[in-house]
């Protein structure tokens, strides 16, 4: 039983080392001065499939037909500081006027926007 009790204090004792590395990281990612690099587009893909619906011989107002369900597809960026590894996702955008392929014009594109980080 003495291995045990050695075992929990052990427990204990990485607990708090764990809480005390936590805080530091976070007081290092809220201070951080955040250089983000680039911007990756992952999005979330899930593939369409077909539901063969109720088997033959089910009947009744509740039977479903078999059909086809389309691929989803969820637009999502992400970015992380090269300084404190602080990791972004978003799945919101913004428009923002951005130079045009025709010289001297601009278009306005959909593009990520991310929450801007904490300041304490």
């Amino acid at each position: 039983m003495a291995r045990a009790h050695d075992l929990v204090t052990e427990i204990e004792e990485a607990t708090r080392k764990l809480t005390t590395l936590q805080s530091e990281f976070h007081a290092i990612q809220r201070t951080c001065q955040h250089d983000f690099g680039e911007t990756r587009y992952v999005p979330e893909v899930s593939g369409g499939y077909r539901d063969p619906g109720d088997p033959p011989g089910t009947m009744g107002v509740d039977r479903r037909l078999p059909m086809d369900v389309p691929r989803t597809e969820v637009k999502k960026w992400e970015r992380v500081c090269a300084l404190c590894t602080l990791k972004q996702t978003t799945t919101n955008t913004r428009p923002e006027n951005r130079p045009s392929t025709i010289r001297g014009t601009t278009a306005t594109q959909e593009v990520p926007d991310f929450p801007q980080p904490a300041r304490y």
